[in-house]
């Protein structure tokens, strides 16, 4: 879909500049002008549109990669315990992430090296809960992570902001994976047809009447999050 269109990779936005007929963003590779934008950046969002300040849980999501002695039981991903464990095999190795919550205090913020500590559970919950036999070795061949953007209710932000040609279409963790489809309808409608079908509970209005987080045990300040696995 986006063969014909002008993508830019690795290209930073520093600065947004509303200007009278347009949105002028400063970015590492030059300036760019555009009629309008849409933001999707989840977790990094405040610091280019601070109204999104305390609106995400940053949350790690961390990785592993263990080879295999044994052909793979399934070919099909596998995600367990309201999305807290998750797996799928290649042909030589298992890629497993999760079970972050069992190191509550490396599980929230901005992830920017792998934790040790979480590495380790992984590998003994695979120890337990696999069969042993199924691997070449339980050391690691490639750890790494990075960090969600869950938004504070669980829903994600579709719809106009504040700022004049601006909108948004983010917070797509958790339940929000299941509405991504919808969401780009959604604002693809807002957008070119000024047709507003954006259900009230993923609307971007809402953001202004939701709590902040401010840290603290996020799982227990809002129900969506609390699933008893504590």
């Amino acid at each position: 879909l986006a063969a014909d269109l002008p993508v830019r990779t690795n290209c930073a936005v520093t600065e947004i500049i509303d200007a009278p007929t347009s949105v002028q963003l400063n970015t590492t590779q030059g300036k760019f002008e555009a009629e309008k934008v849409v933001f999707c950046l989840n977790a990094f969002s405040s610091e280019l549109l601070p109204e999104f300040q305390g609106l995400y849980v940053p949350l790690r999501g961390q990785m592993l990669r263990l080879p295999l002695k044994l052909k793979p039981p399934t070919e099909r991903p596998i995600i367990t315990n309201y999305g807290e464990i998750y797996w799928h095999f290649t042909d030589t190795h298992i890629n497993f992430g999760g079970l972050e919550f069992r190191v509550p205090e490396d599980e929230t913020g901005i992830a920017t090296d792998v934790s040790k500590r979480i590495t380790d559970v992984q590998v003994d919950w695979i120890r337990q809960f696999m069969n042993p036999d199924l691997f070449a070795s339980f050391d690691p061949v490639r750890t790494w992570c990075s960090t969600m953007a869950f938004t504070v209710d669980g829903f994600p932000f579709v719809g106009a902001l504040k700022c004049p040609r601006c909108y948004v279409l983010a917070g797509l963790c958790g339940l929000g994976h299941s509405y991504a489809l919808e969401a780009a309808r959604w604002i693809h409608e807002l957008i070119t047809a000024g047709r507003n079908i954006i259900p009230e509970f993923c609307s971007s209005d809402r953001m202004n009447s939701l709590p902040r987080f401010e840290g603290g045990d996020w799982r227990n300040q809002n129900e969506t999050w609390n699933h008893g696995i504590h």
